[in-house]
């Protein structure tokens, strides 16, 4: 097989031409002349990705794991699973520990979806969006917690703000809808999840992308099961005939 020559970089796409041993794909013809790539390198090429794949969701998943707020809670020597809802969030962080505890938990949450979301954007495009996923089930089902973690919504929105900017403003207006407006945060990270979900099927036409978008929507709504069975008793209850 031909090689690029030494210290030229090689763009991603690539011409694969057909020929003995060869792999035909469309791509780029390269100014030196076409790349050719033997089935077997193709396979190896192939392997190393699904490696990738799963080593960066790992990574990805035990760092999401890292709880702030439980960490936080310690320090304080407050047991924030006996305290409250016992919900290792933001929320009960804030509701045992005072507001401004609540809000440094909630700015960590953001960060630690922020933050490793950018940098495997700046280093390796696209599958950002892969990473962002595991990174909120890191936070959900965190291995640390032996797989009881928080609801999720701060870390997604930190994955929003990374990936989809302009989103987060229609995230986060809707989420002070819920919290301020409605005086519940449960409701105001729903909206927010389920506007999540709309925007990435309706919205996005980058496969990865949407399918982040849909994943890391329904990953926080499903774990407001319980808040969205009691709205929807309460809203029952009033809509119901009274006795």
């Amino acid at each position: 097989m031909s090689w690029a020559p030494a210290g030229l970089p090689v763009p991603p796409s690539v011409l694969l031409t057909s020929g003995p041993g060869s792999v035909a794909a469309a791509g780029a013809v390269l100014p030196w002349g076409p790349v050719r790539f033997s089935t077997e390198d193709l396979v190896k090429v192939l392997l190393l990705f699904a490696v990738w794949l799963v080593v960066s969701a790992l990574l990805a998943f035990f760092i999401g794991g890292i709880n702030p707020a439980r960490l936080v809670a310690r320090a304080l020597g407050v047991d924030l699973a006996a305290e409250g809802s016992g919900n290792p969030g933001a929320t009960n962080a804030g509701r045992v520990m005072g507001p401004r505890w609540g809000v440094l938990v909630g700015v960590l949450d953001v960060a630690k979806g922020w933050l490793p979301t950018v940098l495997v954007m700046r280093y390796a495009g696209g599958l950002a969006a892969w990473v962002a996923v595991f990174l909120v089930l890191g936070h959900v089902f965190s291995p640390y917690l032996r797989g009881r973690g928080g609801k999720g919504a701060a870390t997604a929105f930190g994955t929003v703000l990374a990936l989809r900017p302009w989103w987060a403003l229609v995230l986060l207006g809707l989420f002070v809808l819920g919290a301020l407006v409605l005086r519940k945060v449960a409701v105001g990270s729903m909206l927010a999840s389920f506007a999540l979900v709309v925007l990435g099927l309706a919205r996005e036409q980058d496969g990865l992308i949407r399918f982040w978008a849909v994943a890391v929507g329904v990953i926080v709504l499903a774990r407001h099961t319980e808040n969205i069975k009691a709205l929807l008793g309460r809203f029952g209850g009033a809509l119901g005939p009274r006795s």
